[in-house]
Order: C-alpha cells, then sequence, then structure tokens
C-alpha cells in the first residue's frame, strides 16, 4: 500500500504546474517552423510524462540519496534519445548538441531542484 501511495504523490508532484510550467514555455516561445508537432499535443504528454518518469525513478532508485539526480538523467536522456530518433526539431547537427545539452540540463534542473523541493515539503 505505502509504494502505491508514493507512486500516486510522486506521479502528481512530477505532473503538478509547477514542474512543466517552464517546459511549457520553452516550447511555446519556439518557432513553429523549427518544430514537428504540435504545442496541444505537448501540452498533453510532456505533464504526464514528467510525472510517470518521477513516480517510475520513485521506483528504481528508492531509498538512494541521488534519487533526483538519476531521475533527471533518466528522463532527460529519454526525451534528448526520443527528440533525437524521432526529427522533432529541424535543427542543423551543431543546433542537436546544444538541444541535447539544454534538455539534459533542464531535467536535471526540473528533478534536482523543482521536484526535490516539493516532494520535501510534501
Amino acid at each position: 500500500m505505502l509504494r502505491s501511495n508514493n507512486f500516486l504523490k510522486d506521479f502528481v508532484i512530477g505532473s503538478s504546474y509547477l514542474v512543466f510550467l517552464h517546459f511549457f514555455l520553452s516550447v511555446q516561445n519556439l518557432k513553429s517552423e523549427v518544430m514537428n508537432y504540435t504545442f496541444n499535443q505537448y501540452s498533453l504528454i510532456a505533464p504526464l510524462y514528467l510525472g510517470l518518469m518521477n513516480a517510475i525513478g520513485g521506483i528504481l532508485f528508492s531509498g538512494n540519496e541521488y534519487r533526483y539526480l538519476y531521475s533527471g538523467l533518466l528522463s532527460g536522456s529519454i526525451v534528448a534519445i526520443y527528440a533525437t530518433i524521432s526529427k522533432s526539431y529541424n535543427y542543423s547537427k551543431e543546433e542537436w548538441i546544444k538541444y541535447i545539452i539544454y534538455i539534459i540540463g533542464k531535467h536535471l534542473f526540473t528533478y534536482f531542484v523543482i521536484i526535490q523541493t516539493i516532494s520535501n515539503y510534501i
């Protein structure tokens, strides 16, 4: 029972407005000709993904003091790999390298700072 309560709590925290707001703002500021998806698609998938990854991170790295660091690296890496394979953006090779560094850093900040802070207060 405790594990399912933590899973639900982690999912709700990960999919909360405070967590995905800065992702939405970044995507909203992109030019439409750069993106190969719509903002509506993104706004549906992003909170679900972040919530699910936070919950999965809670299971995979439970009891580990570096749980949020590992979750951020895993989540950012998955997004970077998926975006690269699916060609989510019309980027040059140089822009893809910058994107991968940026998105992994953004996920690290999200999990290690925002999600960890929220989790500590709930």
